[in-house]
């Protein structure tokens, strides 16, 4: 994926990462011209707790880029790993989220099961408000090269798409403890709060 096209899907990727919205700005008008040019980075890295983190950065100075996330990672515990040290365990998945409140108010009584089936997605995933039962969510899932294919179904349904883009997800996860996961979601903020990143993938869950 090239152009604009990479542009969005980094921009919603971002999103669904927490990176803040400065750090998407400063991504996109480093691509602009006349701008220095900016290179796509991959870093992984592990945390203390044995969880793994994927890095994805736009640069245009890998010597400031690299040791400021070394940095971040190393104090809080974690290490910053050669390239194919945490890889293995994450997978590029396509990722459409549905806009909740156009799929009410179509009046597409489809099942969202079916709907995966009928867009050609592989998976479906529903979350719902615990108190009111309403759907707050619908995500689709799919290979990354049948993303466009799936939007453009998603859309001759009449449904709108809140957000689409490939991200990594995790084969495995890592459990921990409250401490041990407060711990990791704040070195994912720290590093989501670096200005050349664009998204950060880890592997850690809440036991």
């Amino acid at each position: 994926m090239r152009g604009k096209l990479l542009d969005q899907i980094r921009a919603a990727v971002a999103r669904s990462s927490g990176v803040p919205k400065s750090n998407i700005e400063s991504a996109m008008a480093g691509s602009g011209s006349g701008a220095a040019a900016r290179e796509a980075v991959m870093y992984e890295g592990r945390g203390p707790s044995v969880y793994l983190v994927l890095i994805e950065a736009l640069t245009d100075n890998r010597n400031r880029t690299r040791p400021e996330i070394r940095h971040i990672i190393e104090k809080q515990g974690g290490v910053l790993g050669e390239p194919g040290s945490s890889a293995f365990m994450f997978h590029q998945k396509a990722i459409v989220e549905i806009s909740t409140y156009s799929f009410s108010s179509s009046g597409n009584t489809i099942d969202p099961t079916e709907l995966a089936i009928e867009v050609g997605a592989e998976d479906v995933q529903v979350s719902s408000d615990p108190e009111t039962g309403a759907r707050d969510s619908i995500q689709l899932k799919c290979e990354p090269s049948q993303l466009n294919a799936v939007c453009g179904a998603v859309r001759e349904k009449g449904l709108e798409i809140a957000s689409a883009g490939v991200m990594y997800l995790p084969r495995l996860s890592v459990s921990l403890s409250v401490e041990q996961f407060e711990k990791a979601e704040k070195m994912v903020d720290l590093l989501s709060d670096q200005s050349d990143v664009v998204a950060v993938y880890s592997n850690h869950e809440l036991a």
